[in-house]
C-alpha cells in the first residue's frame, strides 16, 4: 500500500514538476539572456572553470577560487540562478523516487498488463516517460550542468537547504547531460524487461486503432533522401522495406514534410508549402486529412523519437542516432507548437 501511495502522489505531482521544467527552461533556453551569456567570452570562461572545478573535485584536489570578475558577471543572473537550484533540486529529487518506486514495483509486480493490471500500467508508464523525459531535458539544456556547478562559489546558493545531497544533483544532472538514454536505462536496468514485454503486448492494439484514421493503406512510414529515386527533378520511387505499417497516408506527408524540409532545427515553411502543393497535384486531401496536417507532422516526430527510444534496449539502433532526433526534431516540434503553425493549401 506504501508503494501505491508513493506513485500516486508522484502522479499527482506532475503539473508541479512540469512548472518546475518550464521556470528552467525559461532561464536556460537557446532564447533566453543566459543562454547568450554562457555562448560570449566571458561565459565560456564560466563553462571552463566550473568544468576544472568538477574534475578536482572528482580527483579530490582543492577546488579553485572563482575569480571577482567571473563572480561579478554571474550576479545580474543570481536570482533565477537560485530559483534553477531550487526547481533543480526539486526536479532530480522526483526522477530519483520515481526510479526507486519503479524499481519496487517491480519486484512486485509480475508483469505490466493493460487488460487485468490497467490502472498501475498507466501509472507505470506515465513514471517511465517522465523519468526519461527528464534526462533528455537535462542533455537538451546542458547549462543546467554549470548552474549546480556553481552551488559551491556563492554563498546565496550554498546555503540553499536542499532535498538532497548535492553530490546526487550533481552526478544526475550530469549523466543525463552526457548520455541521457543511457543514463535512464541505467536507472531502470531491472525493469527493461516488463517495459518490452508490455509493448509486445500492446502493438496489436495499435495497429487496430489505426484502423480508425479516415484513411486506410498500406503505406510507408520512411520516405526521405536516402530512400528516394529521382530522374531530374521527378520522384520515380522510394526503396526502403524496413518501415511498413497499416496506417493513414497522412503519416507518409507528415513524415515526407519531417525529413525533407526542417533543416538547422527548425521546418522550412516556403519548401513545406511547395511540398504540399506538388502533392495535391497527384493527390488532393480530405477535409480530415487538412485538418490534421499539423498533426501528422508532429506525430511523425514524436512517434519517430518514441519508436527509436524503445529500439535503443533492444540494440535495433545506436544511441547516437536517437539522440540525433532529439537534438534536430524536438526543436521542430516545438516550433510548429508554439506558433500558429498553418500551410495555405490553395
Amino acid at each position: 500500500s506504501s508503494r501505491a501511495d508513493i506513485t500516486e502522489i508522484l502522479i499527482q505531482h506532475l503539473d508541479f514538476l512540469d512548472s518546475k521544467l518550464c521556470s528552467i527552461h525559461n532561464f536556460v533556453n537557446e532564447n533566453s539572456k543566459f543562454f547568450s551569456f554562457m555562448k560570449e567570452k566571458a561565459g565560456q570562461n564560466v563553462v571552463t572553470f566550473l568544468n576544472q572545478c568538477q574534475s578536482a573535485l572528482s580527483s579530490g584536489a582543492k577546488l579553485p577560487k572563482m575569480s571577482s570578475s567571473m563572480i561579478k558577471s554571474l550576479e545580474t543572473f543570481m536570482p533565477q540562478i537560485k530559483k534553477s537550484v531550487h526547481s533543480l533540486d526539486y526536479v532530480v529529487h522526483w526522477a530519483r523516487t520515481a526510479k526507486n518506486n519503479l524499481a519496487d514495483i517491480d519486484r512486485n509486480c509480475l508483469e505490466l498488463d493493460i487488460r487485468w493490471n490497467y490502472h498501475l500500467t498507466l501509472q507505470v508508464c506515465t513514471l517511465f516517460v517522465q523519468v526519461v523525459k527528464i534526462c533528455v531535458f537535462m542533455h537538451m539544456y546542458p547549462h543546467v550542468l554549470a548552474i549546480i556547478q556553481m552551488i559551491p562559489h556563492f554563498s546565496e546558493l550554498s546555503s540553499i537547504a536542499l532535498i538532497q545531497p548535492i553530490g546526487e544533483i550533481l552526478r544526475f544532472v550530469t549523466q543525463s547531460v552526457r548520455n541521457p538514454f543511457g543514463f535512464a536505462r541505467a536507472q531502470m536496468t531491472s525493469f527493461e524487461n516488463k517495459i518490452v514485454q508490455f509493448f509486445a503486448q500492446i502493438a496489436p492494439y495499435v495497429v487496430e486503432a489505426c484502423g480508425h484514421w479516415p484513411v486506410i493503406d498500406w503505406q510507408m512510414f520512411d520516405p526521405y533522401s536516402k530512400n528516394e529515386l529521382f530522374q531530374g527533378e521527378k520522384l520515380t520511387g522510394i526503396i526502403d522495406f524496413g518501415n511498413f505499417y497499416l496506417g493513414p497516408q497522412m503519416v507518409d506527408v507528415g513524415k515526407c514534410i519531417m525529413w525533407n524540409c526542417c533543416f538547422d532545427r527548425k521546418i522550412d515553411i516556403n519548401l513545406t508549402r511547395y511540398f504540399i502543393k506538388g502533392y495535391l497535384s497527384s493527390r488532393k486531401l480530405n477535409s480530415d486529412e487538412t485538418r490534421y496536417l499539423k498533426k501528422a507532422i508532429l506525430y511523425a516526430i514524436y512517434s519517430h523519437i518514441w519508436v527509436d527510444l524503445y529500439h535503443i534496449p533492444l540494440k535495433y539502433v545506436p544511441e547516437s542516432y536517437t539522440l540525433f532526433l532529439v537534438d534536430n526534431f524536438l526543436p521542430v516540434a516545438r516550433q510548429i507548437e508554439k506558433t500558429s503553425f498553418k500551410i495555405d493549401l490553395n
